[in-house]
């Protein structure tokens, strides 16, 4: 568990999403996203957030149980962020990752079982998957 702080986690997130949101991919302002929220005594650790534009933040708010399938939110796991597995398509490298406090901040993994490999098994209806980009 990070015990660094906010201004920690925060400055790990940027560098990580490197101004595009962490869902979506479009360039964004971001907002910080906490998979575990704080009332669930989720942390400011790098891996327990995204960097993401406001749409896609408020999709997640939204739909907690389809997020929570993709790893943008922790809704009912005691298991930490950091084991938690994530969809992201950093680069155009769409995958499941781990997301770490150290670098490198993220690390690829196998598929949860009942998905595919390249694709979340949710997603709001902006997020474009890197083999549908034209």
């Amino acid at each position: 568990m990070n015990t660094y702080g906010e201004a920690r986690g925060r400055k790990i997130i940027k560098t990580r999403a490197e101004g595009r949101c962490e869902i979506c991919q479009r360039p964004s302002t971001l907002e910080w996203s906490h998979r575990r929220s704080r009332a669930q005594g989720g942390s400011w650790s790098s891996a327990n957030g995204l960097g993401v534009c406001r749409s896609c933040h408020a999709w997640c708010e939204a739909h907690p149980v389809k997020a929570d399938a993709c790893g943008w939110r922790i809704v009912s796991r005691d298991t930490p962020p950091e084991d938690v597995p994530v969809w992201l398509a950093p680069y155009g490298m769409a995958g499941w990752y781990l997301l770490l406090d150290v670098e490198p901040t993220y690390q690829g993994v196998p598929a949860p079982p009942g998905t595919l490999d390249g694709e979340p098994p949710h997603r709001p209806d902006w997020v474009v998957l890197p083999r549908e980009r034209v």
